[in-house]
């Protein structure tokens, strides 16, 4: 049984502890390890698979990864020149990662609203430049 994870832009690899009895096993000499599904929000897979005398085994478990708050990207740009969302790393891409509603101008800022999309979750308002 895995804890849910929450995405972070990387492969969700929980530790994993295989045992036969009291005996705890060894990966790559008792047992491999593949996942399935592991970026991404929603379901992903472990699958353990035995080697040597414990060939022909093969167990799998699920787990969650859950989306990452919006509020944890960084904004940059303006209105004007276009806005770059990132986050570890990795630019987003409007309509996949997020959605933006423009407000309100005031002086030489406007109002946005983010919301997240796909492995973003959450909404955030800014006060952004314009120029």
């Amino acid at each position: 049984q895995f804890s849910a994870k929450t995405y972070n832009g990387k492969l969700q690899k929980p530790l994993v502890t295989v045992k036969s009895g009291n005996k705890k096993l060894k990966k790559n000499k008792d047992y491999t390890i593949t996942y399935k599904n592991n970026l991404h929000k929603g379901t992903a897979t472990v699958i353990i698979k035995g080697k040597g005398n414990y060939e022909g085994i093969q167990e799998q478990a699920d787990f969650s990864i859950h989306p990452q708050k919006i509020t944890k990207v960084s904004i940059k740009g303006t209105k004007t020149k276009g806005f770059t969302l990132t986050y570890a790393k990795k630019v987003l891409k409007e309509e996949t990662d997020y959605t933006m509603e423009y407000g309100a101008e005031q002086k030489n800022k406007v109002q946005v609203t983010i919301t997240g999309k796909g492995d973003f979750t959450g909404t955030i308002t800014k006060k952004l430049k314009i120029q």
